[in-house]
């Protein structure tokens, strides 16, 4: 222990020593000592600014009670971050009661680890690290606060013993005190064989001990949780043997919803249903039912199953519900739905808080305005309900017609777009696997030696998706490249408009005057326009508009038009929106049906806006009755 402290406090010197320098590096060399410094965004609301005193009432339009919401959104999710969760524990109130308000406040994420780390108090790496902290702080006083000490897990014995032979790994197991954080640690190794975890398991006094909370804030409760998550069927079955306890907190997950996690992630990969994994997961499960383990189901049925838990979700169809009875028994309705907490609004933790978040001078609405709001805008969201991509697939089905993008286009242009997405095929990139060559090639574009960074790329004869990832990040050094970039061997016939313009951003123009045609459509049909729009870029939109772009017609899927007047987009704001029509309206484009119903769910919701618009654009006017758009495509 003393040269434990020793080699502690040196760490701890030198710490000091760069504090004092105003350093803004920390040392990491003793994995026993973490430094979290606090940390900053630019987004948060600074709660301490000055505001007026009087509270405004709720707006009387559509965007600006948007707005309101979401800053009171913002400034409850700030003021509920900065909150001493603990303090309420002190006041009498309970941990569920306290969790259910973190997740209220803020999300299951920081509910859950606040929650672990309060039930993993008593656990042995807690204590450990409290006596730590205690003869550390007892040698360094003023030991600064952002200083955490804490046991390394795995311990430095084992930490590389996926590097080992099985023989002398196994021996290593064998000669090494190990914790039950150790163990979980060596459970959550891939390549660690499941015969060593045996091993391993057998060195553990108690299974049922508490996982501790540490560093990595480990959420998991017990051994049989882990082993459960990464498929450790041999391990389950030796803790059940044991009479391991089960996991059934009424927040956390389960053993059993870690098991359906994993199972749900093998499915995701296509893992075939009859290989070793899924075998193993389904013995795993049916294990843990046998002993009426619980998960937490919010559907529950032969066509569909899905559950939660903190920081997961798990979902199976009614194909892999049927597959996964006949073929291993495994019924999934038999499994037992879990009890779990019950949120109160009106608890007296809600109101207590509610009542010093009202306090707040950043607070600038009422909780009055903001409900009103909530009212106003969820009374125009009603009228407003659109369909998705698979409920017109449905229809058209049952009316006897083929898919097709053109079928879909005429219900809305929307749902083409949606179709075709699922329908493309991406422009294959990918990188050389050749570090050094990569790095030589980059170090010379940054040195404006572009020539021969392109022959460096010649000279390799590398494949064409190698080539396309080289053309694509040289011009992200400079859109100046592009003209000998064209000129070489990793000239490309067809592009990607959203990947050039991550490339280039701010740039494109400087790319478009170095000879790339603007009126030239993307691999997927993209025009520049497109991007201008949905990029909310304004100077691109203008200098196209200049240049005399010719505007795109397409027999299926969204003009500029229409993304410009889609209010589902995440950006679209009614204040600008006269600013890029008065720019994009110049190319005269074709005003259709599915425009003029964009513009009727503009007046619905932006009224002003939309007088403003046909004062100056007579051809966009929605005529009484015209219906609203009857899809909406989020995805692309």
């Amino acid at each position: 222990m003393k040269k434990y402290l020793v080699a502690l406090l040196a760490c701890i010197a030198a710490l000091f020593w760069f504090t004092q320098k105003n350093s803004n590096s920390s040392s990491h060399s003793n994995d026993k000592i973490k430094t979290a410094q606090p940390s900053t965004s630019s987004s948060s609301v600074a709660l301490g600014k000055e505001v007026a005193h009087k509270k405004l009432k709720a707006p009387n339009n559509y965007y600006s009670c948007q707005q309101l919401i979401t800053s009171e959104k913002e400034t409850r999710w700030n003021w509920a971050k900065k909150q001493e969760w603990d303090q309420w524990l002190d006041k009498g109130y309970s941990i569920d009661e306290i969790t259910l308000a973190i997740d209220h406040f803020l999300n299951s994420n920081f509910a859950a680890n606040w929650r672990a780390k309060q039930l993993k108090k008593d656990s042995k790496l807690n204590q450990q690290n409290q006596i730590l902290v205690e003869q550390v702080k007892a040698l360094v006083p003023d030991l600064p606060s952002f200083v955490r000490i804490e046991r390394s897990i795995p311990q430095s014995q084992i930490e590389n013993i996926a590097t080992l032979s099985p023989a002398d790994a196994l021996a290593l197991i064998k000669e090494t005190k190990l914790s039950i954080d150790d163990v979980d640690w060596l459970l959550k190794q891939d390549s660690l064989s499941q015969q060593l975890l045996s091993q391993a398991i057998e060195k553990i006094d108690n299974t049922d001990e508490i996982i501790g909370f540490g560093i990595q804030e480990n959420e998991t409760l017990h051994l049989i949780d882990t082993a459960a998550y990464y498929g450790r069927d041999q391990i389950v079955t030796t803790l059940l043997e044991k009479n391991s306890v089960l996991s059934d907190d009424a927040y956390l997950g389960t053993t059993m919803d870690y098991a359906l996690a994993r199972l749900d992630y093998y499915f995701q990969m296509n893992i075939p249903l009859e290989d070793d994994l899924i075998v193993r997961q389904v013995k795993i499960i049916k294990a843990l039912h046998g002993l009426n383990s619980t998960a937490n189901f919010s559907i529950q049925s032969d066509q569909k199953a899905v559950g939660f838990f903190p920081r997961h979700i798990y979902s199976f169809d009614a194909q892999q519900i049927t597959n996964l009875q006949q073929m291993y028994g495994l019924t999934l309705t038999d499994i037992l739905p879990k009890k779990v907490l019950t949120f109160n609004p009106s608890s007296p933790l809600l109101k207590e808080l509610n009542a010093n978040f009202a306090q707040l001078d950043a607070n600038s609405a009422t909780p009055e305005a903001v409900a009103d709001c909530q009212s106003f805008v969820h009374k125009i969201d009603s009228q407003w309900q659109p369909r998705s991509l698979s409920y017109f697939i449905d229809k058209l089905t049952k009316e006897g017609k083929e898919v097709t993008a053109t079928h879909l286009h005429q219900i809305d242009p929307a749902l083409a777009d949606c179709f075709n997405y699922q329908q493309w095929q991406p422009l294959s990139r990918r990188q050389s696997g050749d570090h050094n060559l990569d790095s030589a090639i980059y170090r010379l574009a940054a040195q404006n030696n572009i020539n021969e960074a392109i022959k460096m790329v010649e000279d390799a004869q590398l494949e064409e998706d190698v080539n396309r990832e080289f053309f694509y990040q040289l011009l992200g050094y400079n859109p100046e490249y592009f003209t000998e970039l064209q000129l070489s061997k990793l000239r490309q016939e067809t592009f990607d408009y959203d990947a050039l313009y991550r490339m280039a951003n701010s740039k494109t123009i400087s790319l478009m005057t170095e000879g790339l045609d603007i009126d030239k459509l993307d691999y997927t049909g993209k025009s520049w326009l497109d991007i201008a729009i949905v990029n909310r870029d304004l100077p691109l939109l203008n200098y196209l508009v200049n240049q005399h772009i010719s505007y795109p017609y397409r027999e299926s899927g969204r003009d500029p038009l229409y993304l410009l007047l889609e209010t589902s987009h995440y950006e679209f704001n009614p204040e600008h929106l006269l600013e890029y029509l008065s720019l994009l309206m110049v190319l005269e484009p074709k005003v259709y049906p599915h425009h003029q119903r964009l513009m009727s769910l503009i007046r619905l919701k932006f009224p002003e806006s939309y007088t403003q618009i046909i004062n100056q654009f007579p051809t966009l006017i929605a005529k009484e009755g015209t219906p609203l758009p009857p899809a909406v495509c989020l995805n692309y």
